[in-house]
């Protein structure tokens, strides 16, 4: 744990010996906004947050105010994935490279063209 998730913890420590009805000053509410938004910025769940600095997990997420993507923001049909060939690369087949690209920014790159054939093909819905 690093020295700034120490401090903050401390502090949230002394403010009161039981843990549920803890107030938070407005000046220690955006620290742990600030802590908290560059740690799911490098990839700590909300939860490793909230192990970190001893806030309550749902008091820190609403603090967060992390938004997860739902069952209903997701796409009700199937969207259509591009394969598109990296030219810059060595004309040879088994020498080139390709980048699939999906929906939500999923990004899959490097891969030769059989590679990209057997995850389709594993993706595919049909036998």
């Amino acid at each position: 744990m690093d020295t700034e998730a120490q401090a903050l913890r401390d502090i949230i420590e002394a403010l009161s010996d039981k843990k549920h009805g803890r107030r938070y000053s407005p000046d220690l509410t955006e620290r742990i906004r600030t802590y908290g938004h560059r740690m799911d910025a490098e990839g700590l769940s909300v939860f490793g947050i909230h192990r970190q600095l001893g806030v309550g997990y749902p008091t820190l997420h609403k603090m967060l105010k992390v938004k997860r993507a739902s069952a209903n923001s997701m796409p009700r049909e199937f969207t259509q994935i591009v394969v598109r060939e990296d030219l810059t690369q060595s004309p040879k087949r088994s020498l080139r490279r390709f980048d699939l690209r999906g929906p939500y920014g999923m990004v899959v790159e490097g891969m030769s063209l059989d590679e990209v054939a057997v995850l389709l093909r594993s993706l595919s819905c049909s036998e």
